[in-house]
């Protein structure tokens, strides 16, 4: 997940990418997939169920039609009360303060992962947090260092470019 942010106002919340994960296990990850339920009227998403597929299991067993794990919805795992982008960026605020919270929300971008190893360690939560908080690379860069380097060149179109040290 990304918040995207106005150019105008970074404290602004526009849009955000829900990105399931891949129906590929090449990753090292469960394959998953999400489906949505939908508003008929304004047509905004209301929940997400999000299914994985258990490869190991399913290579151990080899054999019969595999079967799709239902493993959370949206709503439930996260405890919200609706998907507006206040409610999504309010939880993401939340990441940082939460330790059970990091964890699930980690564990879930990973796509229930075999190579999660909680607790996390700081950076890492840095970097969860920054990279859902803001979806536009300089703005997670520039969360993520707290530091402004330099500006690249001054286009007013695209907005203010960062380079920052590599640590």
């Amino acid at each position: 997940m990304h918040l995207m942010r106005s150019f105008e106002d970074i404290n602004k919340v526009v849009g955000v990418q829900l990105m399931p994960g891949s129906l590929t296990s090449n990753s090292g990850r469960h394959p998953g997939f999400r489906i949505f339920t939908v508003d008929e009227e304004t047509k905004l998403p209301i929940d997400y169920d999000q299914y994985r597929l258990n490869v190991t299991k399913w290579n151990d067993v080899h054999e019969g039609q595999i079967e799709w794990d239902l493993v959370y919805t949206f709503l439930d795992e996260y405890g919200l009360e609706d998907m507006s982008l206040e409610s999504i960026d309010a939880m993401v605020d939340r990441l940082p303060k939460d330790q059970d919270l990091m964890n699930t929300y980690y564990f879930n971008i990973m796509t229930g992962s075999w190579d999660f190893n909680p607790p996390m360690n700081e950076g890492e939560k840095k970097k969860t947090y920054c990279e859902a908080k803001y979806g536009i690379s300089s703005q997670t860069k520039e969360c993520r260092s707290n530091k402004l380097i330099t500006r690249d060149f001054s286009d007013p179109k695209l907005g203010q470019w960062y380079y920052f040290d590599k640590k």
